[in-house]
């Protein structure tokens, strides 16, 4: 997975872009075919905000959230994206499922 960090109104650090990468790279225990991650760290006022972009095959996962460091903001956005990516998985097998089931099924006639 290739990582895209940029900052707003914030100095990226190499500590600070190991520690997005580190969390980021986390996510690919839940899902390997992640293509890419477009992370933006924004500084506004005392908060910190993270938004971060993760390209699947077909897909498109969004979060941000917002804390008053920017570390604490980044390990919030990876259980958000952790959650949405066990979401997908759980809806793209249930429709599997679906799928599967419809076609074994047919029409059903009272035994006599």
């Amino acid at each position: 997975m290739k990582i895209y960090i940029k900052g707003r109104n914030l100095e990226v650090t190499d500590a600070l872009r190991r520690h997005v990468e580190e969390q980021l790279e986390r996510l690919e225990r839940h899902n390997a075919r992640i293509i890419d991650a477009h992370v933006t760290l924004r500084a506004e006022r005392e908060l910190r905000i993270v938004d971060v972009v993760l390209n699947l095959p077909q897909h498109v996962l969004k979060a941000e959230e917002r804390s008053r460091s920017v570390e604490e903001a980044v390990d919030l956005v990876r259980d958000r994206l952790e959650h949405q990516i066990e979401k997908l998985k759980t809806r793209l097998l249930d429709k599997r499922h679906k799928l599967g089931s419809n076609e074994d099924s047919g029409p059903v006639e009272p035994i006599a």
